[in-house]
């Protein structure tokens, strides 16, 4: 089985009752264009003249005549490094023999049915760029191993159940450009410090959880930041002054936490804000 293409015994069972069978004929068509070899010819009958029911590894469902499997095993294709499969109704859990999709740079499974808990084998995709998990019902703690996916730039992980910390680890990133981690309501603890690390960050959203802790001082050395979202959460504590240092941003929101003391001076130094929310906190009347 070559390397390249890991996905070809990767198996997926699709439940689409919207859109129409032209539309998973034209899907796989555009599959198959991704495809730069097939030493086998093994797609050789992926033709408008065969029905794509018919195509090697396609399994339809019978009374629908609508794709359910794709089932390309030991092919030796090659050609795919991103995988799209968001906004479907895909359920289980995420195969873990993904990580054979050694050359894998982008990775879309949101707005599915996705159970269980993120493999910490992803981290093997070591060439992965954008990780997209959100909008399912995947549980369970964040793999602290995913901090090894050194040219990761982007990772969502919002509108989930996870649970636990997040991990120090995440702050390994340093070519992390978006990170959104919100609408976890069981998901604890700090804001990591770490994430400081992660100088390239410009979204950065971390609301509706359940974090605890105060502001990290360090997050002033985020200076490309624009976008800092920590609303709805239990943070305590004082707004730190050094967020000042984050030139760039243009919206930042912090309400519906505890943070108390007076709002920072040095706020004002903000150039680009066009908006900031404090509402619903402890904050000094006036400051």
């Amino acid at each position: 089985m070559h390397p390249l293409f890991g996905i070809c015994f990767v198996v997926f069972h699709f439940l689409l009752p919207c859109t129409s069978a032209i539309t998973d004929e034209q899907s796989l068509i555009d599959f198959r264009k991704s495809i730069t070899l097939d030493p086998l010819n093994s797609l050789a009958n992926w033709v408008p003249t065969v029905h794509f029911c018919n195509w090697t590894g396609v399994t339809c469902n019978s009374a629908r005549n609508r794709v359910q499997l794709l089932e390309l095993a030991d092919m030796q294709l090659e050609g795919l490094k991103a995988l799209y499969l968001s906004i479907n109704h895909l359920q289980g859990s995420i195969p873990r023999n993904l990580t054979s999709c050694k050359e894998l740079q982008e990775l879309n499974l949101a707005a599915n049915q996705l159970t269980g808990t993120i493999p910490p084998e992803l981290s093997m995709l070591t060439n992965l760029r954008v990780l997209k998990l959100g909008s399912n019902n995947l549980s369970g703690n964040i793999p602290p191993s995913l901090g090894n996916l050194s040219h990761l730039e982007v990772l969502y992980m919002e509108d989930l159940e996870l649970e636990g910390h997040i991990p120090q680890e995440l702050g390994k990133l340093s070519d992390l450009t978006s990170f959104l981690l919100f609408e976890n309501h069981r998901l604890t603890g700090p804001i990591p410090s770490s994430i400081s690390n992660c100088s390239g960050l410009i979204e950065l959203g971390l609301y509706s959880n359940s974090l605890t802790g105060s502001i990290p001082l360090e997050l002033g050395k985020l200076s490309r930041l624009t976008v800092l979202y920590l609303w709805d959460n239990q943070l305590k504590g004082t707004i730190p002054a050094t967020i000042a240092n984050c030139t760039q941003l243009s919206e930042l929101d912090l309400e519906l936490n505890h943070l108390s003391g007076e709002v920072p001076l040095v706020l004002s130094r903000l150039s680009k804000l066009q908006a900031l929310s404090l509402s619903s906190n402890q904050l000094v009347s006036g400051s």
